[in-house]
């Protein structure tokens, strides 16, 4: 037999594993705005500068790499923690368990 989840569980292990990501991306590449001593930088490299709020996507740039850009990646990464939190906050507001929640996404197809 099959245990449920519940919607608590579920939203805390997603926690977990959300906070144990970005620990590690912020030992491993700490963010643009934060102390660029950190950075390791070599010799004669440049930093880049910050994405900020709105993402600049160029249609010429991102056709001429065939949408495979560091700008595009960016927005695709924002646009799944968006999608993210409104499936958190849907699964909250209507007391659904998370997985289920995902399972109705997705067309019933994780789930029997």
């Amino acid at each position: 037999e099959q245990a449920d989840i519940t919607n608590g569980r579920a939203i805390i292990l997603i926690a977990h594993v959300h906070a144990l990501f970005v620990s590690l991306a912020s030992a491993i590449s700490p963010f643009g705005f934060q102390d660029s001593l950190t950075l390791n930088m070599k010799e004669g490299e440049k930093d880049e500068q910050a994405y900020g709020v709105i993402i600049p996507l160029s249609p010429k740039d991102v056709m001429a790499q065939g949408g495979l850009t560091a700008d595009a990646e960016m927005a695709n990464g924002r646009l799944a923690m968006l999608g993210l939190v409104a499936t958190v906050a849907t699964s909250v507001a209507t007391g659904t368990p998370f997985l289920e929640v995902v399972n109705k996404m997705v067309g019933g197809v994780m789930m029997a």
